[in-house]
């Protein structure tokens, strides 16, 4: 998948149309009232008040550093730098409806400066020592998830017990983190952002839009369907953008502001978050208040660090 669609790519949980007849269906939406969006990162969309920033991740993850590092030391071992995050747009819009800007396509293509083009997988993190492996996640024992509950620990090292998931579960309960989503965005608003995405590519409204920018897509020499398979073409898999994929990019960056695609999209899809974040108001809420304890208990941390 094109690094550009990397925000929207997200497990999606299908609904029965059956089932649910009023949730599948297009919401209303007020179409005098779209905005001409050509900056998208300065638009956030509803959910996004229930999923983590690069800010509140950043913050929970050099916590649990902290908190794994003085766990570790405690049994004489010293744990590894905080690696630096790789590349990621910069909120969860910049980049969720392709490329916007002409005269960064123009340079750089379809992929956002700073990002792998090619999926390169990163360096692997070196094996550790059996007993700091042990330490660090609780068990020794390949059949269980290293840092779970179900990581005893209680073996000892160095003269000192291993807690319950080894330093990085208890780190993780520190944090108030331990449940199924790791510290990271909730399940349910994962699939809210997932489905909005999928449901909203496909919506009338939409595929209107994007009727209308393929016609001028079509009058620049260049023919897609819509701008997701004009980003996913794999001509563009290369190490460094060529100028046939610098002038589509571009193209595409133009057609879109000239047929407003990214306002219509965005606010069809605003619709689609707005009418499930209605239906769980309480879940959410819960969601919010759970992302607002950790960042307290990982400032703390930090602080304390």
């Amino acid at each position: 998948m094109s690094v550009l669609f990397l925000t929207a790519a997200v497990a999606m949980v299908g609904c029965s149309a059956d089932s649910e007849p009023s949730v599948t269906s297009p919401p209303p939406i007020n179409s005098s009232a779209i905005p001409v969006i050509t900056h998208p990162e300065d638009r956030p969309l509803p959910a996004e008040a229930y999923v983590l920033t690069n800010r509140e991740e950043d913050t929970f993850a050099r916590a649990r550093h902290v908190l794994i590092t003085r766990c570790m030391a405690g049994f004489g071992f010293r744990y590894d730098p905080l690696p630096k995050p790789g590349f990621r747009p910069r909120n969860r819009t910049q980049y969720r409806y392709g490329v916007s800007d002409p005269k960064v396509t123009a340079k750089h293509g379809f992929a956002p400066p700073g990002s792998p083009r090619t999926g390169k997988p990163e360096r692997e993190t070196p094996s550790l020592p059996a007993r700091m492996s042990l330490v660090l996640s609780g068990t020794d024992d390949p059949r269980i998830m290293p840092g779970s509950v179900e990581a005893k620990g209680g073996q000892r090292v160095n003269g000192r017990t291993v807690p319950n998931g080894g330093c990085f579960g208890q780190a993780m309960g520190a944090l108030k983190a331990r449940n199924g989503d790791g510290g990271g965005d909730a399940e349910l608003a994962r699939r809210i952002t997932g489905e909005s995405f999928d449901r909203s590519r496909r919506d009338p409204r939409v595929k209107e839009v994007f009727t209308r920018w393929s016609r001028c897509m079509r009058a620049r020499g260049f023919s897609y369907a819509d701008p997701v398979a004009a980003g996913n073409d794999p001509a563009w898999r290369t190490p460094t953008p060529s100028a046939a994929e610098r002038r589509v990019a571009t193209a595409d960056a133009v057609c879109k502001r000239q047929e407003n695609v990214i306002g219509v999209w965005w606010t069809v899809e605003a619709a689609y978050q707005q009418r499930e974040i209605d239906r769980h108001r309480g879940e959410l809420a819960d969601i919010r208040a759970t992302i607002d304890e950790r960042q307290r208990l990982a400032k703390a941390a930090v602080a304390g660090g």
